[in-house]
């Protein structure tokens, strides 16, 4: 179900992250690219010839590129060291 919203509207990152907050799953703060892509890789929808499944890598690649298009340096963002947070309990 996210991923066709994400698919279909214009909703920001900021949308998914704090949707997923409200979840059990792991956060990242602030997102990366790679962290989004390994997030959508895990969606299952219905395929064109019938069978369910990961969306697309070109369809995950454009939505990934729509999401962080306004950010500097979002192409290497993942490579890049950066101050995150996290919703991880700590010991």
């Amino acid at each position: 179900m996210i991923w066709i919203i994400l698919d279909k509207t214009d909703f920001a990152i900021e949308w998914l992250t704090n949707l997923l907050e409200t979840t059990t799953i792991p956060v990242i703060k602030p997102a990366l690219p790679v962290w989004v892509t390994s997030c959508l890789k895990k969606a299952k929808t219905l395929r064109k010839e019938g069978s369910f499944g990961a969306p697309s890598e070109n369809e995950i690649e454009n939505t990934v590129k729509r999401l962080f298009h306004d950010m500097p340096g979002y192409k290497t963002n993942a490579l890049t060291e950066q101050p995150i947070t996290h919703n991880l309990l700590t010991r």
